[in-house]
């Protein structure tokens, strides 16, 4: 939903109809392992929707499909893209949905979890 809301707000800034935006992946590794590796595995890939088509839940599930269907590309690295379109601008915005970690998993425990899982020690969850 909050793609969906990026979008539009974009779509009414620019007024184009359909706005791309580049949107944050995660690209971690999901096989054996990966989620003990360190680092960040971020990518971002652009993004573009009709944003005009249809009601807001029409919007909202637009959204999510287009989402859907750039994952398989979100390990692809953006410079490469955007050097293969002769250095062209691929997106002026960027959405990411921000996770405290504070917020999602019981607060100040988890913060220092964390910590202790940068330190070589693994976090006990609660």
């Amino acid at each position: 939903m909050l793609l969906a809301a990026h979008l539009r707000v974009l779509s009414l800034a620019t007024g184009q109809r359909d706005p791309v935006t580049g949107l944050v992946v995660n690209g971690r590794p999901e096989g054996e392992g990966g989620d003990e590796l360190l680092g960040l595995f971020l990518n971002t890939v652009p993004l573009r929707l009709d944003v005009e088509a249809g009601s807001w839940a029409d919007l909202v599930y637009a959204a999510f499909a287009a989402e859907s269907e750039v994952l398989p590309f979100r390990r692809f690295p953006a410079a490469e893209l955007q050097r293969g379109l002769g250095g062209a601008v691929l997106y002026e915005a960027v959405f990411t949905t921000p996770i405290s970690t504070s917020t999602a998993a019981g607060g100040r425990a988890r913060d220092r979890g964390s910590r202790r899982a940068l330190l070589g020690r693994r976090p006990t969850l609660r």
